[in-house]
């Protein structure tokens, strides 16, 4: 297969789809070999995380909290219905020391009594535990 250009409508509809599809399926649709595919995958990732779900945190706390005014206090967590399938944004500290917070925005996979599950477009999953949301050290807001 001879090597393609992507334009904006092919990676239009792989991130609409990428979540929806196989990859491989999303790959013959595009007339691309699957390691075509991956690599685009591979590339948004790093230059356009935003697109798949995934933030790139930004280098201060206070342009987190300009950005992102409406996540929920820790008081009022207890109030906070989670709706499956629906879309979140979760703001959240590194534990290891030389890492920046970071934002993971997916949708509400599974609920248990201690843990809520995400999964972005890229299909990766994270659990977060619900104690950490009522200190404080996670924050949730629902997005459209």
């Amino acid at each position: 297969m001879e090597q393609k250009f992507w334009n904006e409508t092919d990676t239009k509809f792989l991130i609409d789809n990428l979540d929806k599809m196989p990859r491989k399926e999303i790959a013959k649709q595009l007339d691309r070999t699957y390691d075509q595919l991956n690599s685009k995958v591979q590339r948004l990732k790093k230059k356009s995380p935003h697109l798949l779900g995934l933030s790139q945190a930004p280098k201060n706390r206070g342009e987190i909290e300009v950005a992102n005014p409406n996540y929920i206090n820790s008081k009022d967590i207890e109030k906070l219905t989670y709706k499956l399938g629906a879309k979140y944004e979760v703001k959240f500290n590194s534990s290891e020391k030389n890492k920046h917070d970071g934002i993971f925005i997916g949708h509400l996979l599974q609920e248990t009594k201690r843990y809520i599950t995400l999964k972005c477009k890229l299909g990766y999953c994270e659990c977060f535990l619900k104690v950490d949301l009522l200190r404080g050290e996670v924050q949730i807001r629902e997005v459209n």
